[in-house]
């Protein structure tokens, strides 16, 4: 969980993850976000557009096409910044 200057806190789960990533955060945000995995090497190997709903606050991410392993996930707009590693069984 990442708090950015107490305005959106994000939460990535579960972690270790199967398929499906659950991303949701606080606050009332709305618009989009760049969603991109990286595995260990630095090399992109997911990259998405995530669509920020202030009403729901959350969103998924499918993973089935990444193999298990360890990757490093980062979220980006205009109001939210977080990156952490993310596990792939």
């Amino acid at each position: 969980i990442l708090t950015l200057n107490n305005a959106v806190t994000v939460q990535v789960y579960p972690n270790p993850a199967t398929d499906v990533l659950n991303i949701s955060w606080t606050q009332q945000t709305t618009g989009t976000a760049r969603l991109m995995i990286t595995d260990v090497t630095g090399r992109n190997v997911y990259t998405s557009t995530v669509e920020i709903n202030a009403a729901t606050g959350h969103t998924q991410a499918d993973l089935s096409s990444l193999k298990p392993g360890i990757y490093f996930i980062s979220i980006k707009s205009d109001n939210i910044s977080y990156t952490d590693k993310l596990i792939k069984e």
